[in-house]
């Protein structure tokens, strides 16, 4: 337990300022410095300035070009309001529209057409 200290007059006061501020500036911190450092802080004044501010028009060109595509991925994607059941069966749906008009079944038809109607022309001569 501290004993009681009786309360310093201003001269006391002013005294104990000083050799603080002595101490203070022996170990190399400067309280006048730091309390401008803290009114700046509280001002919204930066300690170092701020570099200049630079528009878009002054960038390179391939920067502007990768600003506009981060700016286009950052867009939200599309929700897409189908279910899985719908997707399969679409998916399904455009790999058989894609083989039907794919050029293996194209030609398969033009075969199995030329190949009828030379068959039906053969049994059509021995008719007589």
């Amino acid at each position: 337990m501290r004993p009681a200290m009786a309360p310093l007059s201003n001269e006391a006061i002013k005294r104990q300022a000083e050799q603080n501020k002595e101490m203070l500036g022996n170990i190399g911190i400067n309280p006048t410095n730091s309390a401008s450092k803290a009114r700046q802080a509280l001002d919204g004044t930066p300690p170092i300035p701020l570099p200049p501010k630079v528009s878009g028009t002054q960038l390179p060109s391939h920067v502007q070009e990768a600003k506009a595509q981060l700016q286009r991925d950052m867009q939200p994607r599309p929700i897409d309001t189908e279910t899985l059941g719908e997707k399969a069966v679409n998916k399904y749906a455009d790999t058989a529209r894609n083989v039907y008009n794919g050029p293996t079944m194209t030609r398969s038809r033009k075969v199995y057409d030329v190949s009828k109607a030379t068959s039906k022309r053969i049994n059509d001569s021995f008719k007589d």
